[in-house]
Parts: C-alpha cells; structure tokens; sequence
C-alpha cells in the first residue's frame, strides 16, 4: 500500500506517473478562463459575461441563483486562479486599490490603514506621487546625490554615461552587462527598457524561480560592490571576477543552509 500522492509522482521521483485528474481537470479548466480574459470577441465571452461578469472581469462574477454547471465550473476555478495573480502596474487607473492584489506578496487594500486613507482614493493610480514614482530609488548614485547636491555631476563614474540610475548602475553599465552575460543571463533579459530599477526585478520576479532569483540579486550585489570600490578606493575588478565572488557566494550559502539551519524559511 502507497499513498495516492505518491502514486501521482513522476517515476523518475518514485511515484508511478498516474495523472491526478483533480488538477488535470482544474488545468483544464483554467486554459477556459485564460481564453475568456484574453479573447473578448468570442461568442462564448458575450455569452457568458452577458449574464455572469457585466463588466467583463471575470474575477468580479456576480453570484447567481441556479447557474450553468459549465459556469459553476469556471467561477470556481478562477477563484482559486485569482490567488496566484498580481497586476503589472502600468498607470494604475483600473486597479481598484481595495478588491484587487496589485502589489507583491498579495498586497490590497486589507493591509492598508484605513483611517489614514483619503475617501477619493479608489485606484492605485491615487495613491502615487507623481515625482517619487513606486520604487524609493535611495541607493546613493550620481543622479541621485545631483537631485539634492547642487552642481554635482550625474554621469557615470565608470563608463561616462550621461545618467548613473541605480538601473543604470546594476543593469545597463557595460560591466554589469558584462556581469550578468557570463552569469548566462539572456539579451532579452538584460536589453529591455524600463524607466526603473524596481520594474525591472517585479518582471524578473514574475518569470524567475526562488532560487534562480536569490542568484540574481548576490551578482547584483556585487556589481554595487565593485562601483563602490571603483569611486572609494580607484579600483575596479574584472567582470569575471564580479561573477565567480557572487557565484562561489551563493554557492556557500547553499551548502551552509543543507549543513545547519536553514537560515531562510522553507515558507
């Protein structure tokens, strides 16, 4: 006798491979609600949100007496999806603050103090300051010190470029580029515009495994290393060497978390 779970395993895993139809169906299922969010022109979504989301989210259906057992079907499965999405921010206007998890972490408008909270904020879009976009940006580069140092120089102190953001200085200086292409970090990867560092890593966050992540941010550490060095003592290492120091770091940590304690939850 072997527990069912079991069962379903891969065999490559010890199990037996038997397909568990419960999340075979929920798959199923949730293709149906991901071509009902994404093709608004089919006969099947005038149909159904005609009677069932009149605003044309799904994830807002109102309840109904007596419903389709094809629409019982779905609404139960977009609400366990419903847990599992986020927003991409864009301008925030359709991202009703209190019903929707716009943030990370399943960040809505529960967590929020309610009596700090001004009565025509309804979207995130209200609750932005035009000049401080989302991220607090506070690392100290050089357009960073000119905002609030008259006179100070903005550019880049490695590679001469007009503007050093901190997305400039992690991800768009040649030797962090550098950095990240030895690491095996694709083009598209390292090549797409963001107007932010923040937006960036929230893509990267999307698409990037736990550990695949944690990678990510000790090589992005040691790129800010390594430009603080360059500024505060004039030495500047090479780009191998940036990644083999964040690779062999990561690389401890692993073998320290297996030997003792862990010291990140498994959670």
């Amino acid at each position: 006798m072997i527990r069912w779970k079991m069962l379903c395993k891969l065999k490559a895993m010890g199990g037996l491979g038997i397909r568990n139809v419960r999340l075979f169906n929920l798959a199923l299922l949730g293709r149906q609600v991901w071509r009902l969010i994404n093709n608004t022109d089919t006969l099947c979504f005038k149909v159904l949100s005609s009677k069932y989301f009149l605003d044309g989210n799904i994830f807002n259906a109102k309840k109904v007496d007596k419903a389709s057992f094809t629409w019982t079907s779905i609404a139960t499965v977009a609400e366990a999806l419903k847990e599992g999405f986020g927003w991409q921010i864009g301008n925030g206007e359709r991202i009703n603050i209190w019903d929707y998890n716009w943030g990370m972490e399943g960040l809505n408008g529960d967590v929020t103090i309610r009596n700090t909270r001004k009565r025509d904020e309804k979207s995130v879009k209200n609750l932005w300051h035009v000049d401080q976009r989302v991220a607090h940006e506070i690392l100290p580069t050089n357009s960073k010190i000119a905002s609030i140092r008259q006179y100070f120089d903005k550019g880049c102190p490695q590679c001469g470029a007009e503007t050093e953001t901190v997305l400039h200085a992690l991800k768009d200086c040649p030797t962090s580029r550098v950095v990240l292409s030895i690491g095996g970090w694709s083009r598209s990867f390292i090549s797409k515009n963001y107007d932010h560092c923040i937006g960036w890593l929230e893509d990267l966050m999307r698409v990037l495994n736990k550990r695949a992540m944690a990678d990510l941010m000790t090589t992005l550490w040691n790129c800010w290393n390594n430009r603080k060095n360059f500024i505060l003592r004039g030495k500047e290492e090479e780009a191998k060497q940036i990644w083999e120091r964040a690779s062999n770091l990561t690389k401890e940590f692993r073998i320290c978390n297996i030997m003792n304690e862990p010291l990140l939850s498994q959670n």
